[in-house]
């Protein structure tokens, strides 16, 4: 059968009809002549206003003039599942795209399933990708893949494939922060050798009205009490005596 043949004669007859669905009664829909997956444009030269039911046929049409091309397939395929076409469909193409899907399914393993994209030698800070570790559930009954990763400082880690994108804040097994951190103390510290005045401590202290204490409900023994006690009164001279320098 001539597929091509049939596909333009479809267009040629809907050229005619422009692209005006207010001219026209009845259900209309835009397609592509050229289907954007293959090149096409959204220019109104490349569209045509189409029945429901010729809407379908294209699509089917165009996947048998493109076997091998997954998204013309999977667009006939969602069409032919559409209430609007099922009523119109013949059987025996549906009984067809249905087998041809079935396959498609049957395909996926381990390795070529939609959630799986090969990551091994990606580099992500000081992470290296070196093998797929195996998929971790997650909810709602999907999956991910895990990957082992080798860090500069020689530890391995496993990660989520999402853990390793670019919005991850995963850049090392830990070291990194660590290393970071461990240069920021002593005298490489920007705070080395310096105080708060007290004028900056009375701002902190305003600040810090009305926030949560994060050891509510912790009981405290008589001792830290006593403490606690003897801080606040130092603390109030303090603020009192800052107070009496700045009215003299």
């Amino acid at each position: 059968m001539n597929y091509k043949k049939i596909y333009d004669a479809l267009v040629e007859k809907a050229k005619a009809r422009g692209l005006d669905k207010s001219q026209h009664e009845g259900y209309f829909e835009i397609h592509h002549i050229v289907p954007r997956c293959l090149g096409g444009t959204d220019e109104a030269d490349n569209l045509v206003m189409l029945t429901g039911r010729e809407h379908y046929v294209a699509h089917v049409l165009l996947w048998k003039l493109n076997p091998d091309n997954k998204d013309l397939f999977n667009a006939a395929w969602l069409m032919s599942n559409k209430s609007l076409s099922n009523r119109n469909r013949q059987s025996y193409i549906y009984a067809v795209m249905r087998e041809h899907h079935s396959k498609l399914l049957s395909l996926r393993s381990e390795f070529n399933s939609p959630n799986y994209k090969d990551l091994v030698g990606l580099v992500k800070g000081w992470l290296t990708v070196k093998e797929f570790s195996g998929w971790t559930d997650q909810p709602k009954g999907k999956r991910t893949s895990t990957w082992l990763c080798e860090c500069r400082c020689g530890e391995s880690i496993t990660l989520k494939a999402k853990e390793l994108s670019q919005s991850s804040e995963y850049v090392s097994c830990g070291c990194y922060k660590r290393t970071l951190l461990g240069s920021l103390t002593g005298e490489n510290n920007p705070f080395f050798g310096k105080t708060h005045s007290n004028e900056s401590k009375l701002k902190m202290k305003s600040r810090a009205v009305g926030r949560p204490s994060n050891r509510k409900g912790v009981k405290l023994s008589e001792e830290t009490k006593r403490k606690i006690s003897e801080s606040k009164k130092a603390k109030r001279k303090d603020a009192v005596g800052v107070q009496l320098a700045e009215v003299q």
